[in-house]
């Protein structure tokens, strides 16, 4: 790398990230809260389909590997998910975000990054396993509280 490359990539990003910003701040609330919210349910219907399989033997392994595979590459989007400005005590719509959130960001991305290499892992667990719905069970039940649940202890309030 050229010694004048350095800082043009370094000055291109913080211009990238002086106009991004903006952006995202002046999004409107409602419709970044709703995102979430959806791609939330979406990672719940992937959790429900894997449980249909291992409680009452709907589709097949597979269905199960891909499913856990959806969810960890989801994973990784979770973070970009909760803009500053979106959290519970900050908007007038309903929203479980705590602001625990946005006071340890570091932790958040962690548990997000976590709950990626947790579900990445149980594909491939369950590639081994076949049709073992017990093992799988015990699988499932540790990408639950291990991986969702690690994060909606901290950072999502129950509003239901």
């Amino acid at each position: 790398m050229k010694p004048m490359t350095l800082p043009f990539v370094a000055a291109a990003a913080a211009v990238t990230l002086l106009f991004a910003v903006p952006a995202a701040v002046q999004a409107d609330p409602a419709e970044l809260i709703e995102e979430r919210q959806d791609f939330m349910k979406g990672l719940a219907k992937e959790l429900r389909g894997i449980r249909n399989f291992v409680q009452e033997a709907e589709g097949a392994p597979e269905d199960v590997v891909e499913a856990a595979r959806r969810i960890g590459e989801k994973a990784e989007e979770i973070p970009s998910l909760f803009p500053a400005g979106t959290g519970m005590h900050e908007v007038e719509l309903k929203t479980g975000a705590r602001p625990e959130i946005w006071e340890d960001p570091e932790d958040f991305a962690a548990k997000a990054a976590n709950l990626r290499e947790l579900a990445l892992n149980f594909a491939e667990e369950v590639e081994k396993l076949g049709d073992d719905r017990t093992a799988i069970g015990r699988g499932l039940a540790s990408l639950g509280r291990d991986g969702c649940g690690a994060c909606h202890q901290v950072y999502r309030e129950d509003l239901d």
